[in-house]
């Protein structure tokens, strides 16, 4: 029988150049929306056909930044593993946009249907157990994967 030469260990590249952050002119608007939609939903009148609409759209948008903000950190950390508690050991930037935007956006949206269900807490605690889901669910499929 022929021996099979000796395997090496895979090396994984990781990215060294630093985190950029975005440009203030993208920094700026972003937070002036974000705030505002928030304010807004903190002083919107409870049960009003618009506040409903803007609620959802809150979420859903918010929802899609923080999913782009984890496929990037989950795409720089490939071959890491990504704590639970901490920061990743790669970060693709030193304050994600995303990350920021969307965590305001989905809790004014989550404020704002809370408002219009008039139904208690539970509808608020159930919004926040999505968020807090969706924040650890990937890290936890990422960390399995290796």
């Amino acid at each position: 029988m022929s021996e099979l030469p000796p395997m090496r260990p895979v090396e994984v590249q990781v990215r060294d150049d630093p985190p950029m952050d975005a440009p203030w002119w993208q920094v700026v608007p972003a937070m002036v929306l974000g705030q505002g939609a928030f304010i807004y939903s903190l002083m919107a009148t409870p049960g009003a056909p618009v506040a409903w609409i803007v609620g959802i759209l809150e979420v859903v948008v918010g929802m899609g930044c923080v999913g782009v903000s984890k496929a990037r950190t989950l795409h720089a950390n490939a071959g890491h593993r990504i704590p639970m508690l901490g920061s990743p050991p790669v970060r693709p930037r030193r304050f994600d946009l995303f990350d920021g935007l969307g965590f305001s956006l989905v809790l004014g949206g989550a404020v704002l249907i809370v408002g219009v269900l008039d139904r208690g807490p539970w509808p608020m605690v159930a919004l926040l157990a999505v968020i807090a889901i969706t924040e650890t669910v990937p890290y936890v499929i990422h960390n399995r994967r290796l």
